[in-house]
């Protein structure tokens, strides 16, 4: 076996130029697929990060439109769509659904919030101690969570993040401090821990995040812009059958009927690896052709070695050479050529991948998967379209090959 790779590599570096060209084929394909794995892997670990940093439970979000029957035209089930606030009796209801876990209101708002003479644009987030504590379980640096006294007293008190504070230009030394929302004054009462992953599938423009108690938040943007936010308890195994449940349950006990909708971040990231999962696949099949045109391309070079070469051939057969003997040389030949062609198109996977790395908002994986990836369709591909070149050569009449001129 060493003799037939010997004697191809001779053969190979005998015409650089054929070589270079066989080569170059079969590198672009398998650089493509290097670079698609490692794509596709780091897409899958970055959803993978950013569903751990949900928190202790997964949250899901409440919204209901209005769905009325288009008056114009009483065939038509044409409806318009509009934002409703969910009532205090749809709440009740929905605390009674045993597989509810923890079920509480938060309130988004967008102020600037000032510190001395430092004024940042912030996302303030008008919530329950439920919501710090028990269902987004964020860690506590310095100071203390919100109470239920602070909810019942509407006290102007805030958390702020560790990303705020950089946000401020400030330390924790800004604990017990007032700062400035909206042209209220807060007391800072706790420094939350900022989350230490930074996703570059998922980029986030917030600098400064602050958690007031929710009755505050409610003052100020007013009780119709709560937005309910529930848990389901952790021992419920089909959770979508339960969420299915919930919006059926919510819009038969309706007096007038309501579109709801239930979300939650992990259906928003499985939308996002479906998506990725369509790309991938897109590119994928990019990548197979341009190893499908590589693969062409060898056969067809391998069918013009086997005719240069027909005297040759005829001279080994005088010689001893036996059908078997020919059919290996230029199988391993036509191998030798992908092998080296995936090694290459595997060295500039690494390279593209690593260039990528430096690119804001494409996540990189590098997996030792992915070069066995590569070798093993450089193999395939040069054992496929070597076969019919090397069945050729060893079918030749020997008598013929040696009048070839």
């Amino acid at each position: 076996m060493l003799d037939y790779v010997l004697f191809s590599l001779k053969s190979l570096f005998l015409h650089k130029l054929r070589t270079f060209l066989n080569l170059s084929g079969i590198s672009i394909g398998i650089m493509a697929l290097v670079a698609i794995y490692s794509l596709s892997l780091a897409t899958k670990q970055e959803i993978e990060g950013e569903l751990s940093q949900l928190g202790g439970s997964e949250l899901y979000y409440l919204d209901s439109k209005y769905s009325q029957k288009s008056s114009e035209d009483s065939d038509d089930y044409d409806y318009y769509y509009n934002s409703r606030v969910i009532t205090r009796q749809e709440l009740k209801q929905l605390a009674k659904i045993k597989e509810i876990g923890i079920l509480s209101l938060m309130v988004h708002l967008e102020k600037d919030v000032k510190c001395g003479s430092m004024v940042q644009s912030g996302t303030i987030m008008g919530v329950s101690p439920e919501y710090l504590t028990k269902m987004t379980k964020k860690k506590l640096i310095a100071g203390r969570f919100l109470t239920g006294i602070d909810d019942c007293t509407a006290n102007r008190c805030c958390l702020i993040t560790q990303k705020g504070l950089k946000a401020l230009k400030q330390n924790e030394g800004l604990l017990n401090r007032t700062v400035s929302i909206g042209g209220s004054s807060f007391t800072v009462i706790g420094i939350i821990q900022s989350e230490v992953k930074n996703s570059k599938l998922v980029q986030s423009n917030i600098e400064l995040e602050a958690f007031i108690p929710l009755s505050t938040a409610q003052k100020m943007a007013g009780e119709d812009s709560s937005v309910p936010v529930f848990t389901l308890r952790d021992d419920i195994s089909d959770k979508n059958a339960v969420v299915t449940r919930i919006i059926n349950d919510l819009t038969a006990r309706c007096s007038y009927k309501y579109d709801y909708k239930i979300t939650s971040m992990s259906e928003v990231f499985k939308k996002v690896n479906n998506v990725m999962n369509i790309v991938t696949a897109v590119i994928g099949a990019i990548g197979a052709l341009s190893l499908l045109v590589g693969g062409i391309g060898v056969m067809n070079i391998m069918l013009v070695s086997v005719v240069e070469r027909t005297r040759e051939i005829g001279i080994r057969v005088a010689v001893g050479a036996r059908t078997r003997d020919l059919l290996f040389q230029f199988m391993i030949e036509s191998m030798t050529v992908c092998m080296f062609g995936g090694i290459l198109g595997i060295l500039m996977g690494v390279l593209l991948i690593f260039g990528l790395s430096y690119v804001p908002h494409v996540p990189v994986a590098y997996s030792v998967n992915s070069i066995f990836i590569g070798l093993a369709f450089s193999a395939v591909t040069g054992l496929i379209f070597g076969i019919y070149p090397a069945f050729k050569a060893s079918r030749l009449d020997p008598i013929e090959c040696l009048r070839y001129e």
